[in-house]
């Protein structure tokens, strides 16, 4: 039991939310989940109406594209 008041249910994909009780029921996402799949966890708790105990601002990781390193100059 949460703090809250809510029962903490661990998942690791997005498939486990389905029959959660957003009324009984708050979202903790594993410490193993990426990036990607936590943004899909995520996205379908809100969805669903779930709380998540463990969110985090994923907006930064989406704005920068993987490999997008600035070239650096040497001409000068």
């Amino acid at each position: 039991m949460h703090p809250s008041g809510y029962e903490e249910v661990r998942v690791f994909t997005p498939a486990e939310l389905g029959g959660l009780n957003p009324e009984t029921q708050a979202v903790r996402i594993g410490g193993s989940v990426g990036n990607r799949k936590r943004g899909a966890i995520q996205t379908r708790a809100l969805e669903l109406g779930l709380k998540v105990l463990n969110a985090k601002d994923l907006t930064r990781a989406a704005e920068i594209p993987a490999g997008s390193e600035e070239e650096v100059n040497e001409d000068e």
